[in-house]
């Protein structure tokens, strides 16, 4: 019985990996979404932003923002109820190289 070693090499393309993650701060009946890119490429940053109320209720907002490279990209979201504060935030933001 022979044995037979098959060395495989997989060229490709390797992609970029974005590691800039937000960072959501309240203010009272807003918050600021903050975004670092520390890379050495461009990136855009898509996704919804979830508001929940201290009166319980939740505001939705989609969040696009282009960040260039070795720059941070900020931006308010306000809530539609102005008389109601934030109590929690989620969101499902997520970043990609882009050109």
């Amino acid at each position: 019985m022979k044995f037979f070693f098959l060395t495989v090499l997989v060229s490709g393309i390797v992609s970029a990996q974005s590691v800039a993650t937000p960072r959501i701060t309240k203010i009272r009946n807003a918050v600021t979404v903050e975004i670092v890119n520390q890379n050495d490429f461009n990136i855009t940053c898509t996704g919804m932003i979830y508001l929940h109320t201290v009166q319980g209720f939740t505001d939705m907002s989609y969040y696009y923002q282009r960040i260039l490279n070795a720059t941070t990209g900020e931006k308010t979201i306000s809530l539609h109820r102005l008389n109601d504060n934030v109590q929690n935030t989620s969101h499902t933001i997520s970043c990609a190289p882009s050109n």
